[in-house]
């Protein structure tokens, strides 16, 4: 009778430890932890644009799930990750994670499923705008205008130099005889009709 009394109250309170047991390791929060870089792989401060995160590695290596959840607790990324005691985990595995600005909120646990053993981080999303580029000032096309179609003055002035003329100013007045030439000339012809009348015989005059 006693033997059936130990086993009737002994079973059922080997199998409530073995479900405490296994709810402790359910519950149990996941080993692994998180970091967050930016897109150049550097990393992130307080907010991030374009980002990817690692799970680092974990004592006795760690499998599980994880969901990126926006303000609404609406998962936009999800997946599964594995590391080793030596080796860690991307997501994504290349490229990175591009989403609108807000706070969205990293979770992951050591299970298929993730429930209340989990851990979680905050990420914010915050990319600034780009500053236009300014608009092209007008003038540089003028100047490429200008290079692809030179002037037709440029040309006709390369191809047909303007001549320079002699200078024609000892042409314009006729030439002046030097005085003393003059002078000269004039003694020579008197010197020549002195002689002529000193050779010339005198005739006499007849009277009838």
């Amino acid at each position: 009778m006693s033997r059936l009394i130990r086993r009737l109250i002994l079973a059922p309170i080997a199998a409530a430890s073995l479900l405490v047991s296994a709810a402790g390791v359910a519950l149990a929060d996941p080993a692994s932890t998180v970091s967050v870089y930016n897109a150049d792989a550097t990393p992130a401060g307080a907010t991030v644009c374009e980002f990817y995160f690692e799970f680092n590695p974990a004592p006795g290596g760690e499998s599980g799930a994880w969901e990126l959840r926006d303000a609404d607790s609406t998962a936009v990324e999800s997946g599964m990750y594995e590391v080793t005691a030596a080796t860690g985990d991307r997501q994504p595995d290349a490229g990175s994670f591009g989403l609108p600005d807000g706070t969205y909120t990293l979770l992951w646990d050591d299970e298929q499923v993730i429930d209340r053993s989990n851990e979680e981080l905050d990420i914010v999303v915050e990319c600034e705008d780009e500053t236009p580029a300014p608009p092209t000032p007008t003038f540089i096309q003028s100047v490429a205008a200008d290079t692809d179609a030179p002037s037709q003055d440029v040309a006709d002035d390369t191809d047909a130099p303007e001549r320079t003329l002699p200078d024609t100013t000892s042409f314009d007045q006729p030439a002046r005889p030097d005085a003393g030439a003059w002078t000269g000339l004039l003694l020579l012809i008197a010197g020549l009709a002195a002689f002529v009348l000193a050779l010339t015989p005198k005739r006499g005059t007849h009277r009838r």
